[in-house]
Parts: structure tokens; sequence; C-alpha cells
């Protein structure tokens, strides 16, 4: 799978829109043993150069696990179907998030003062203007 933005520049954040099929107990790094129920996850991040590597670094399932994110993305129970992008900050974008979803606590923001960067839902979500969404 390959994703190739136009104007990669003018995107500084990404989100993956994630469907786990089964309930699943996973230990992130740091962060402990988790638990994530069957269900919908949106997942924010960043990246200053090379958005579109990232992007393609985390659709990869063979990869070292550095972020929080990766202990996801490896798991054949998860799978990412799609991917926003937007020219908004990360941490604006998960405040937005925050106020209309389920947070999951300190995942995926342990460089920033944001509750968390992955959030759980079971129904359409309006998303802020300025997400172009690619499918995957």
């Amino acid at each position: 799978m390959e994703i190739l933005l136009k104007e990669e520049a003018k995107y500084r954040s990404y989100m993956l829109f994630m469907n786990i099929n089964k309930n699943l107990s996973l230990r992130i790094g740091k962060l402990g043993e988790l638990r994530f129920n069957k269900g919908k996850y949106i997942y924010v991040g960043s990246a200053r150069k090379g958005l579109d590597n990232r992007i393609q670094r985390h659709l990869a399932k063979n990869k070292k696990l550095f972020w929080h994110i990766d202990y996801l993305t490896i798991h054949p129970r998860v799978e990412v179907f799609k991917v926003g992008v937007s020219n908004i900050e990360e941490c604006k974008l998960a405040g937005f998030l925050k106020r209309r979803l389920d947070v999951i606590p300190g995942f995926g923001c342990s460089d920033c003062n944001c509750e968390g960067h992955l959030f759980r839902y079971d129904r359409e979500v309006s998303l802020p203007k300025g997400v172009e969404i690619l499918w995957i």
C-alpha cells in the first residue's frame, strides 16, 4: 500500500482511521498494559518532514516499535482503513476530537500536554475543515 501526497509540505498532521476487530490487551511501551475494545479508532500524529514516509511507516506491519501507535498498527487485529491529512496542528486536531469522542488517556502524547491522541468512536465523525481524507 502506498500513499503519495501531492504538495506534502502543506500538511502538518495526519489521522489514522483504524478498526480493531476483537477486544485486545496490549503492552504499550511505558504506558503499560492497555485494553482496547473492539471498534473504530482515530489516531492523530504529525511529522515536521516526510509526512508521506511517516504514514507509510505506520501502514507497515513489520517495523521496530518506537511510537505508541506502532504497538497497535503491527497487530493482526488492527486494520488502518483510511488516512486523513490536514494543515491543522496536531494538538489542535486532538483537542477538536477530544470534545466529540472518547480519548484513550496518555496514548500518543508523551511529547505534549494533551490528554491523548487516540480516540474511539462508534458513529460517523464530523471532522474540521482542512482535513483531506485518503482512502487506502
